[in-house]
């Protein structure tokens, strides 16, 4: 952020549970979920989970953007379902992102250390990226609970 002189950037280290706290209503644009635990057996724990997409939309205004990068196929479909449940506006969508054309400079233009790690075993990148248009409830996909996380293993 320093090197290409980007303002209104945060990089925030607390307790993820304390989130909600840290920023004002409408106050963030994106929020970037990149290759985060996929937490196979503990769904609340999963940082795309509706457990704290209920804690983001306090904060992420009604045109911000929820992006998902991850090598983990459990993770990204599990995403992906929850946004389809929830009737977000999907406005890309890859499992191999490597593979795609007209990606946003972003999301191949910056690599994580883990990226490149996954990267160099061969793995395929998956991205999600939608928009939350409505602030209800959010409610977990039914085809996935913890019988489903051993199925993608």
């Amino acid at each position: 952020a320093n090197e290409r002189g980007m303002q209104n950037v945060a990089f925030v280290r607390c307790t993820i549970d304390l989130i909600d706290s840290v920023f004002a209503e409408d106050e963030v644009n994106e929020i970037w979920l990149t290759f985060s635990d996929p937490q196979p057996k503990r769904i609340k724990k999963r940082l795309s989970s509706s457990n704290f997409l209920n804690k983001y939309k306090n904060f992420l205004n009604k045109e911000g953007t929820i992006h998902i990068k991850t090598d983990n196929r459990l993770l990204f479909e599990y995403s992906y379902a929850l946004a389809k449940e929830n009737n977000f506006f999907i406005t890309f969508m890859s499992r191999d992102v490597y593979n795609e054309d007209n990606l946003p400079e972003p999301v191949t233009g910056i690599q994580t250390f883990y990226e490149n790690q996954f990267l160099a075993k061969g793995s395929k990148i998956h991205y999600l990226e939608y928009k939350i248009h409505d602030k209800h409830a959010f409610i977990e996909p039914d085809e996935f609970n913890n019988t489903e996380a051993i199925k993608y293993k």
